[in-house]
Order: C-alpha cells, then sequence, then structure tokens
C-alpha cells in the first residue's frame, strides 16, 4: 500500500473512530437524562421516546469499550508494561480519582443544602470505598477500564500471537457465555431463570462480561472484510425495535420498568454496538469529513471523556435549577437534554483550559485549542502501526 493511500486509509478510521466517541458522548448524557422517565412516566409520550432513544444509546457505553481496544490494542507501545502504568493508566485513574473526590464533595453540598447537614460519615464512607464502589454511578465504567488498561499489555501480547480465526473463536465464546446465556435468562420467567445460570460461584458473565467489547474493538478495527452498509443499518433498525417493543412488553406486564434486552452485555447490545461500529467503518471507508467538520467532530472527541465524567453533576444542577421533575411534556424532555449536554461540553471544555488542572480533570495535557490538530492524539495511529495494519 501506497504512503499516500495508507495515510487517507489511517485519516478515514481515525475520522470514524471520532465520530463515534461524539455520539456515544451523546447517548451517555440522553440515557441519565431520561431515566428518571423511564421510571415513572410510563404511558406518557415522552416515556414512547425516552424507551426507543435508549435502545439506540444502550450501545453507547461498549462503543466507547470498543474505541479504547481497537486503539490501545493496535498501538505497539501498548506491549511495554512500564509505558502503560507511566502514560496511559494516569491519563484515565487521575481523572477518575479527581472526579470522585469531586463528586464526593459536590453531594455533600447538596445534602447540607437541603438539610443543613454535611453527613461527615457519609462522606467518608464514600471516600473509603472508592477502591471498592463508584461514588457516582456512572463511574462504574472507569473500574472496568482501569482494569483493561492494566491487563492491556497481556491482551496485546495476546491478540498479537492469536489467529484472526482464535481472536474471533474467543469472541464467540465470550459472547456465548457474557451475553446469550444470561439475555435468555432475563427474558425467562423468574422460575426458570437457573436453566441459563452458569453453575459457577463467580458469575461467569459479570466478570468478563465487558472484555469483549474491548477485544472486539480490536478485532473490528484489524477486519478488512466489507459488509454491506444497508444491511448493518437494517441490522441496527431491526435492533433497536426489538429491544423498544421488548422493554415496552415486560413493563405493561410487570407494572414497572424492566428492560433486560437493554444491559450492556445483553445480546440486543451486542449486536447493536457491533453493527454500529461496522457501519461507521463503512460509511467512512470511502469518505472524508471536509476539513471544518473535521475540527468539529475533533473539537468534541475530544471533550467526549471529560463529558462522561462530569455530565451526572451538571445534570444534577440543571435538573435542580430548572426544576425537570417527572412526568414531563416531550419538550421539556428535550430541554432537559440539551441543557445538561451543553452544560457538560461547556464544563469540560474549562477543564481542559485550567492549565495546573488539565491533565488532572480530562487526562489531557493543557495546550492551546487552535494548535490541537482534529485527529487527537487517543486515536491517532502511529507510522509503525499503520505499516502493520496494512499487512
Amino acid at each position: 500500500m501506497s504512503d499516500a493511500v495508507e495515510l487517507a486509509h489511517t485519516r478515514q478510521r481515525i475520522e470514524y473512530l471520532d465520530i463515534m466517541r461524539v455520539v456515544s458522548m451523546c447517548g451517555v448524557v440522553f440515557w441519565h437524562v431520561v431515566s428518571g422517565v423511564l421510571l415513572q412516566g410510563y404511558g406518557t409520550h415522552a416515556w414512547q421516546i425516552a424507551n426507543v432513544g435508549t435502545s439506540l444509546v444502550t450501545a453507547a457505553v461498549p462503543l466507547f469499550f470498543m474505541i479504547s481496544g481497537a486503539v490501545i490494542l493496535h498501538d505497539s507501545r501498548t506491549s511495554s508494561v512500564g509505558f502503560v502504568f507511566k502514560r496511559r493508566l494516569p491519563k484515565i485513574f487521575l481523572p477518575f480519582l479527581a472526579w470522585s473526590l469531586i463528586g464526593i464533595a459536590f453531594f455533600s453540598a447538596i445534602a447540607w443544602y437541603s438539610t443543613r447537614n454535611l453527613r461527615l460519615g457519609a462522606a467518608l464512607s464514600w471516600l473509603v470505598h472508592i477502591p471498592i464502589t463508584p461514588v457516582m454511578p456512572h463511574l462504574w465504567f472507569m473500574y472496568a477500564l482501569i482494569l483493561f488498561y492494566a491487563l492491556a499489555p497481556a491482551l496485546k501480547t495476546l491478540v498479537d500471537n492469536a489467529s484472526r480465526n482464535l481472536v474471533l473463536y474467543m469472541l464467540i465464546v465470550w459472547f456465548i457465555f457474557a451475553s446469550l446465556l444470561p439475555t435468555i435468562g432475563g427474558l425467562l420467567p423468574a422460575d426458570h431463570r437457573s436453566l441459563t445460570s452458569v453453575g459457577v460461584p463467580i458469575q461467569l458473565h459479570s466478570a468478563i462480561g465487558d472484555v469483549g467489547f474491548f477485544v472486539g474493538g480490536y478485532y473490528a478495527l484489524k477486519l478488512k472484510k466489507r459488509i454491506s452498509a444497508m444491511l448493518l443499518a437494517l441490522v441496527v433498525v431491526v435492533d433497536i425495535a426489538a429491544m423498544a417493543v421488548l422493554t415496552a412488553l415486560q413493563t405493561r406486564h410487570l407494572g414497572s420498568y424492566y428492560a433486560p434486552a437493554k444491559t450492556y452485555d445483553s445480546v440486543f447490545a451486542v449486536i447493536l454496538t457491533f453493527a454500529l461500529f461496522f457501519l461507521a467503518k463503512e460509511l467512512m471507508q470511502e469518505r472524508q469529513l471536509k476539513p471544518n467538520m473535521r475540527r468539529v467532530v475533533g473539537f468534541f472527541a475530544q471533550l467526549s471523556f471529560g463529558v462522561y465524567l462530569c455530565h451526572l453533576i451538571v445534570l444534577t444542577l440543571v435538573q435542580k435549577f430548572f426544576h425537570f421533575t417527572v412526568p414531563m411534556t416531550v419538550t421539556r424532555l428535550f430541554a432537559f437534554y440539551i441543557l445538561t449536554l451543553a452544560g457538560s461540553v461547556f464544563a469540560a471544555w474549562v477543564a481542559t483550559r485550567l492549565r495546573p488542572l488539565s491533565f488532572v480533570l480530562t487526562g489531557q495535557k493543557y495546550r492551546p485549542w487552535r494548535l490541537l490538530r482534529a485527529d487527537v492524539n487517543q486515536v491517532t495511529l502511529r507510522e509503525s502501526d499503520k505499516i502493520r495494519l496494512s499487512k
């Protein structure tokens, strides 16, 4: 493959990874914004929109795992334990720790404002349990990501020395035990769910439920076989419809929100996540963003990690300040979402502008924004990796 073609090929890959970062960022915020409507607003127009919308954004967090796996396992430097611990882990561990402490301070302040009681005992408990329990629910993602980063040198050695078919075999085994069986169990009546349980003390699907996305991202990045974009789009539409219909039927039957089809390890979520990844790859295979659009996408892609970390605090402030309570109209639901997303983007941007704290809060070294390239370093393939990709 010529240098010119290789450069174009690499740029296209970077662009679709950036696009997926932005889409996933928007999806995560949407899920948390509409969660109250899903739990308490069944039967309303807002609930129906939230049900269909969350069926789509169920793939948001798994896509983040896939993007991370695609980038990290493809980078030849990942083979070095020293590089991972010196350069990669600090970029996610320090922001995780910083936002955990910010979360403790924030919710302690909220408690004081509401009750004039700081609840120091609860704050101390949060602090002590940070190693095993997330301060804010969405930070569970960071525990898995830190683990995958720590295991990345071993995973890198494994996938580099395994044949493509062996990696595919590993993903199939992961799919059966971590996704297929738990999904069947979730859809069965309660007294029959044990039929799909793995007979070991530790729930196998919980232990390996996310690593398949991490390795799967690398496999999807390396796969050269073309897949029809029309077929992928059809799979996405059918999958979203199936999740939405199953959730509506089960919620109506039980009288409360019930959505096993939307768990991140469900068959529906796995199929949707991989289909969206391949769809973005196919659509950008022979296309290239215009320079202005590339800068816009790159700008938001750089902020995606910061938005993920801070959005729940922003959501809480928006909800309290504007009194977004359930039930709410469709108009207010979208207003809630837009305000939360915009506020989160602004907060993440401000964090990157704080020279002493930029790395601690976002994992990015401070740089003037006008000098940043659209293809951020998290998704830039090194020259040695470009050569390997073309083989």
